[in-house]
């Protein structure tokens, strides 16, 4: 595996009070949501409880080789209409930019402070990818609840 690793902090946009602290349990569930291309579909798994002793792990495959990816984290799942499929994460916290490894692969680690037990945060990775419908395919999406 030759996968980039990438790390990014998120502050968190919120006038909120407790920050999250490993061990207390990031629920993550998936959404769905992907857009494929000529490839199919990339694939995210989310991980990690998203603080310093623990960070979140984004584990993105099944891209295309060599492409710059952006990953978009929001507060509110705002599902709108973006190339062609639907991007689920508002854009209040993103998107950072990596790029694919040659093995259509990158692992990005996301560690968050400021958010209260109960906030959820949403995640999509999308990627310029000239074979999806309108030049770029999507990752499912992810929410994590603190």
């Amino acid at each position: 595996m030759h996968a980039f690793h990438t790390s990014l902090a998120l502050a968190a946009l919120l006038c909120l009070s407790t920050p999250v602290h490993a061990g207390e349990g990031v629920v993550w569930t998936e959404l769905g949501d992907e857009l494929a291309g000529a490839n199919g579909a990339p694939e995210m798994v989310m991980s990690g409880e998203l603080s310093d002793e623990d960070p979140g792990i984004a584990t993105i495959s099944n891209l295309p080789a060599n492409r710059r990816t952006f990953l978009f984290v929001g507060t509110v799942a705002a599902n709108m209409p973006f190339k062609g499929g639907v991007l689920v994460p508002d854009t209040s916290l993103g998107p950072p930019a990596a790029f694919s490894s040659s093995d259509g692969e990158v692992v990005l680690s996301i560690t968050v402070v400021g958010l209260p037990p109960g906030a959820d945060l949403y995640f999509q990775t999308w990627v310029n990818d000239p074979t999806g419908p309108e030049g770029g395919t999507a990752t499912n999406a992810w929410k994590a609840t603190t």
